[in-house]
C-alpha cells in the first residue's frame, strides 16, 4: 500500500503559487518530505498498531514502513508505503515456547490473544524462527493463504500473519485528513521562512 502526499486540493499553494512561482513549490516540497518523515510515518504506525501488534521495533525498521519517495521540485508527492511481505507468525508469539502438547499463544489483534495446540517453532540457519504446524493425514487448513509448505508435499507449513501492506490499506483514509491537515501548517511555516530568508 502507498500512501501519497500531494499537493491537489491545496488552495492555498495554489495562491502563494500565482504570487510567487519560485518559493512556492520550494516550501511544498519540503512541507511534503517533512510531513511525511515527521507525521505521516508516525500516525501511520499508530493506526497499524491499533489493528495489528506487530511491535513497535518492526513497524521502525524501513523494510517494513518507510518513506518510499521524497518530494522533488518537479514532481511534488511523497510517498508512504508499506512492505507487502506476511509477517512470519511467530512474530505474534506471546511469551516463551511452551510444551507440545499446549501449542503456543498467539496474538495478532491488540488485546487478543488465540491458542494454537499444534504449533511449534522451527530454528532456520539463517537465523529465522518461524511458527509451524504438522498435519496429520486427512486435516486441512482453514486459512491457505497464510501458511506455506516447508518443501513440497510436506505435511509441514510454516504461518504467516499479514503483512504492514496489508493493514495499512484498512487505516490510509483514517490518517488522510490529520495528514491534509499537517501539511497545509508546515507548508504555511516554510513558505513563511523562505520569504523571511530570502529563499
Amino acid at each position: 500500500m502507498a500512501v501519497s502526499v500531494i499537493s491537489t486540493g491545496l488552495v492555498q499553494y495554489q495562491r502563494l503559487l500565482e504570487r510567487n512561482k519560485e518559493l512556492a513549490p520550494q516550501a511544498l516540497r519540503m512541507a511534503l518530505n517533512q510531513t511525511a518523515e515527521r507525521k505521516g510515518l508516525k500516525m501511520a504506525r499508530d493506526a497499524i498498531s491499533l489493528q495489528v501488534d506487530f511491535g513497535r521495533a518492526y513497524l521502525q525498521d524501513p523494510r517494513h514502513l518507510s518513506v518510499a519517495q521524497k518530494a522533488t521540485t518537479n514532481n511534488l508527492e511523497a510517498i508512504i508505503r508499506g512492505s507487502d511481505t506476511p509477517a512470519g507468525l511467530a512474530r505474534f508469539l506471546v511469551g516463551g515456547p511452551t510444551p507440545l502438547k499446549t501449542g503456543l499463544t498467539i496474538r495478532i489483534k491488540p488485546g487478543r490473544t488465540e491458542q494454537l495446540p499444534k504449533a511449534f517453532l522451527m530454528n532456520f540457519r539463517s537465523g529465522y524462527v518461524g511458527l509451524a504446524v504438522r498435519l496429520a493425514p486427512g486435516d486441512r487448513l482453514r486459512n491457505k493463504h497464510s501458511a506455506l509448505p516447508l518443501k513440497a508435499g510436506s505435511n509441514v507449513f510454516l504461518l504467516y500473519g499479514p503483512s504492514v501492506d496489508q493493514v495499512f490499506r484498512g487505516v490510509a483514509s483514517d490518517i488522510s485528513t490529520p495528514l491534509s491537515e499537517a501539511l497545509v501548517t508546515e507548508f504555511l511555516r516554510q513558505y513563511d521562512r523562505l520569504v523571511l530568508t530570502g529563499g
